[in-house]
């Protein structure tokens, strides 16, 4: 008779201990995304969504309540609150814990991460920064600066806002997979900014960051689909860019847009979403992206005003190579002029 009562009472306990999982074995909270992003690095919203989806998916499983925990270690993640106040520049850790229609708490899902960026205007420390150019001259701009880390990195990030698109470029190698960026807006109304980690481009000693600039949608200089080219907002491209950098001793520096910058035109001589580039390789300057490059003959940028009121971080997908063409012909037509075909039409 003990030795029954015995096994009785092991068998509730092992129940009681399986809860959930024992019966929703498949439960587990997986997919967490913040913004319907998987571990963003750019987020500017004060109260960021949280969701997730639940592996396997079982039928008959319905979520009772969750909680989600959150926090700035992976080691100290406490409730979340919708009031509570998130920093700029910072890296929060989370997950969360469900509960099932029979109020059993299921497994607690793993730890993801986001980082916010700039969360109020005055987090930005930047210039908006153009050349002397009117918005009719053709040649893209280009502009770079030099500076010094005396200090080993942590981590970098870079925000980059651009009235045009952008190309960014640290001690020589381009920044990010995106292209095109940033996105379309209203541009004397939003812009979109973009947040890269470019920690291991970065090194200690002499550095450059550099970058060229491309009408995009926001200075179409022809004749265009719904009169683009008389936009309320045309001007010649402008950007705003801001380096932050967190040393291994905890301190932090920003190198931003800024008087200090120098600006030129290159092989770029014309640009336009609808009919393309003129490039002129002869205009090329070796190295001009790099930090040997000597940029005494690059004239000093034109410190602007904003293009519109309101900076917004970019959190769609990027515009991304998904198949690369090579030519099947090609025809000289001078020494400057040659004509490639390739066997399908991709523009």
């Amino acid at each position: 008779m003990g030795k029954k009562n015995t096994l009785l009472i092991c068998s509730l306990a092992f129940l009681s201990l399986m809860g959930c999982k024992g019966k929703n074995e498949l439960t587990v909270p997986v997919n967490l995304r913040t913004e319907y992003l998987r571990e963003p690095i750019g987020l500017d919203t004060k109260s960021p969504r949280f969701t997730w989806e639940y592996k396997g998916g079982e039928k008959n499983f319905l979520a009772s309540r969750s909680e989600i925990r959150i926090g700035t270690s992976p080691d100290n993640l406490q409730p979340y609150t919708g009031n509570m106040i998130l920093k700029p520049h910072t890296r929060y850790y989370w997950n969360v814990t469900v509960w099932d229609q029979d109020g059993e708490i299921c497994e607690t899902s793993e730890t993801a991460t986001f980082e916010t960026a700039k969360l109020d205007p005055s987090d930005w420390s930047g210039k908006w920064i153009t050349d002397s150019h009117d918005k009719e001259f053709e040649p893209a701009p280009m502009f770079r600066k030099t500076f010094t880390l005396g200090k080993e990195i942590e981590e970098a990030r870079v925000y980059v806002a651009a009235a045009g698109y952008y190309d960014l470029f640290i001690n020589g190698k381009r920044v990010g997979e995106n292209y095109l960026d940033p996105g379309y807006t209203h541009f004397d109304k939003r812009i979109l900014y973009v947040t890269h980690d470019v920690t291991p481009l970065l090194k200690k000693g002499e550095n450059a960051v550099a970058s060229v600039l491309g009408n995009g949608w926001h200075n179409i200089q022809s004749k265009a689909v719904w009169d683009f080219e008389t936009a309320r907002w045309r001007n010649r491209p402008r950007m705003l860019c801001e380096l932050r950098l967190r040393y291994t001793d905890g301190t932090t520096e920003v190198i931003a847009t800024d008087e200090s910058w120098r600006t030129a035109t290159g092989p770029y001589t014309y640009n336009n979403i609808y009919s393309g580039d003129k490039y002129d390789a002869t205009l090329e300057e070796n190295g001009w992206n790099t930090n040997e490059f000597d940029d005494s003959k690059w004239a000093p940028v034109q410190v602007t005003e904003a293009p519109a009121p309101l900076l917004v971080a970019q959190q769609m997908p990027g515009i991304r190579i998904t198949e690369e063409l090579s030519p099947v012909s090609m025809k000289k037509f001078s020494d400057k002029l040659y004509v490639f075909s390739f066997e399908k039409n991709f523009a």
